[in-house]
């Protein structure tokens, strides 16, 4: 290869590794790797966009790597990165430890030695090494120089180490094996953990002791990282790294610090009968999903707050639906799992596709599935006994149907889609189909009249009442 293709050739590699443009990178430095034309950097170059494509050859390039250039510590690195990558712990800890007995002030090969550490299940020493390098002088004096990227990587890599510790589902789970491993698991334990709201606290004692078992060691390790972490966030408060990764690592940590704190009291009743069959108790409410319309809003949540009082496991989507639920299979599943379905009923719920298809859902249940799902309406418009109630409803459906159909005809003319229209008129369809059963339902069995503010109190008691009476047997309508 000549020197000019050669310098070219190169400089392509180079920009596109610079670029992260791995792939390209790979295939310029291939050229030169078959002429033997690497020197240290372009190698290590190459062997980094091998790691980064997770080329099934790549272990042979790096111990290659490591022979070619014996001194490079920057190959050597990024070969025990590649190892940790692929899980070869040992391999790799073999590696960082000869780098560290020659220069035991390694950054890199420090953060390195730390991940393996945390790894393999070592966290304390992980977090001990991790403390040893921040606390340096030597670390504070170039980060105080203006080589903040430094102490930037050490963040990162504090949190690469904790990352399973950090992780609020992998707690839970590790919480629920130890509980069920010493025996102190209760029946529905799962829920417990996944539920957002935890009993009341009254439950447990303020001074919150844990008998010396394998959960208080975990628990008692976290508070410890905790710790570390409040010291380490305070550290870098006046270092100039990337702020926005400030924020999202601090979120993660005071989540699972709020959930810690609350299992706690939580974990210290499962090891006390008399209130472990309160706390048992506490977590067998039944579930309750409240149906309304947003034009409702203000009622529904004043109901929503009383019967949450009274110890229902409620639903309300403004509470519990997460971005990103696919509302129509969100709430269909919600509707299943709850043992009530609270509708409140208005001119603006009975026109809503959304609570009409919430309704006939569970109408269907109670006709057909046998199920012992109740479904409670709460009055909260006047009119809705009015004998021309049910036919100015009807017209009012077919005044949003023909509109709907008006727009469908439009989308169709464009040659654009009309799923938007077509799901929302279907809702409606079977709404208005389905409107004199659920009115008749509305009438027939009891409905409670919350159109009286004064009486608030008294309704709500009488939904408890109501509730823990046995079903009614389904009359269909004439």
């Amino acid at each position: 290869m000549r020197q000019d293709d050669r310098q070219i050739l190169g400089q392509l590699a180079f920009k596109s590794y610079e670029s992260r443009d791995y792939k390209k990178a790979y295939l310029y430095y291939s050229e030169l790797y078959r002429e033997d034309l690497l020197n240290e950097r372009d190698f290590n170059s190459m062997l980094v966009s091998v790691k980064y494509l997770n080329k099934t050859n790549a272990d042979n390039f790096f111990i290659e790597g490591t022979k070619k250039f014996p001194q490079s510590l920057h190959i050597k690195r990024n070969y025990i990165d590649f190892l940790i990558r692929k899980e070869n712990y040992e391999k790799a800890e073999k590696l960082v430890d000869e780098i560290l007995s020659e220069y035991p002030n390694d950054f890199y090969a420090i953060d390195l030695k730390s991940i393996i550490l945390g790894k393999t299940n070592r966290i304390e020493s992980a977090i001990e090494l991790m403390e040893r390098k921040i606390s340096s002088p030597e670390t504070i004096k170039r980060s105080f120089k203006g080589l903040s990227k430094e102490m930037f990587f050490s963040f990162k890599t504090y949190f690469q180490v904790l990352e399973e510790r950090l992780d609020i589902t992998k707690t839970k789970q590790t919480l629920f094996e130890l509980l069920i491993s010493d025996g102190k698991g209760v029946d529905n334990i799962n829920f417990i953990f996944d539920k957002a709201d935890f009993p009341d606290t009254s439950l447990f004692d303020k001074e919150v002791v844990i008998p010396n078992t394998k959960i208080a060691s975990l628990v008692r390790e976290y508070e410890n990282i905790f710790h570390k972490l409040d010291t380490l966030f305070k550290r870098i408060e006046n270092v100039q790294i990337d702020r926005t990764l400030i924020v999202e690592k601090r979120a993660i940590v005071n989540n699972l610090k709020e959930f810690i704190h609350k299992v706690k009291g939580l974990i210290a009743s499962l090891y006390n009968e008399e209130k472990k069959v309160q706390l048992t108790k506490s977590f067998q409410s039944k579930k309750v999903f409240l149906s309304y319309s947003r034009l409702d809003k203000e009622v529904a949540l004043k109901i929503y707050e009383a019967l949450k009082k009274k110890g229902y496991d409620m639903f309300l989507d403004e509470y519990k639906l997460e971005i990103n639920d696919y509302l129509q299979t969100e709430l269909e599943s919600r509707i299943k799992e709850s043992d009530y379905v609270v509708s409140l009923v208005s001119k603006n719920s009975l026109l809503s596709e959304w609570v009409g298809h919430e309704s006939i859902r569970t109408l269907i249940e109670e006709r057909y599935e046998n199920t012992s799902k109740k479904y409670i309406s709460v009055v909260i418009d006047k009119d809705i006994f009015k004998w021309d109630y049910y036919v100015t409803l009807i017209d009012e459906l077919d005044v949003k149907l023909d509109n709907l159909f008006e727009l469908t005809k439009k989308a169709f003319k464009l040659k654009v889609s009309t799923r938007l229209y077509d799901v929302s008129r279907e809702r409606l369809i079977q709404l208005r189909s389905n409107l004199g059963d659920i009115l008749y339902r509305i009438k027939e069995y009891l409905s409670i009249d919350f159109t009286n503010d004064i009486e608030f109190d008294k309704n709500i008691d009488r939904i408890e009442d109501y509730v823990n009476k046995p079903r009614p047997t389904y009359k269909k309508a004439a």
